[in-house]
């Protein structure tokens, strides 16, 4: 045993664990409007993870595997093509250590919301920042976004009150709406 790990108690983390940690972070990154890149690597780490389970499991696909579900046909081009190009360039430098990204902080949405999905048809499980997201992209989007998506945009009382620019007054102020059961009410619209 070395120096290093002498003292220190070992963590077991499934890959489920591991997923969720992520994603809080970066989400909570997102809304907090921090390092876009390392919200990105933290959304795609995530998402890679849940596909691979979902390979192993229901092998239903990923929202990127049904984007039409979700999105309006004309969009559906562009957004696949925002995905895959940052996360290897985050993640490697084996072919192209000179290389500089044009990198638009809007693909770790994407990610964040399919990785989001993915992970509530796996565990069921809702938690603050998965919600929020949710709530966000609805809000956000309702010009994209197909029914019953679209619909739920009008029945919530925060659409109106934050631009998109209000990211993290949005984060806040839904903590406390949920504190105070709002996430229950929204479910029982949908």
């Amino acid at each position: 045993m070395s120096d290093l790990t002498k003292n220190v108690v070992a963590v077991k983390i499934s890959k489920l664990d591991a997923t969720r940690r992520q994603l809080v972070t970066a989400i909570r990154l997102y809304f907090a409007n921090a390092d876009s890149v390392s919200t990105h690597t933290l959304a795609a780490a995530a998402f890679e993870i849940l596909r691979d389970l979902d390979a192993h499991g229901p092998n239903t696909g990923t929202l990127f595997d049904h984007a039409e579900r979700y999105i309006k046909p004309e969009y559906v081009d562009v957004f696949y093509k925002k995905l895959r190009k940052p996360q290897n360039f985050f993640k490697h430098a084996d072919n192209d250590p000179e290389d500089i990204l044009e990198f638009y902080p809007t693909g770790a949405v994407a990610i964040l919301w399919a990785a989001i999905e993915k992970y509530y048809e796996l565990t069921k499980e809702e938690f603050l920042e998965l919600v929020a997201f949710r709530i966000w992209i609805i809000i956000r989007n309702p010009n994209i976004l197909l029914s019953p998506y679209r619909d739920q945009v009008e029945r919530l009382d925060l659409a109106s009150d934050f631009s998109v620019d209000m990211r993290q007054q949005f984060f806040e102020a839904f903590s406390t709406a949920h504190a105070r059961g709002f996430a229950q009410r929204l479910r029982s619209t949908s």
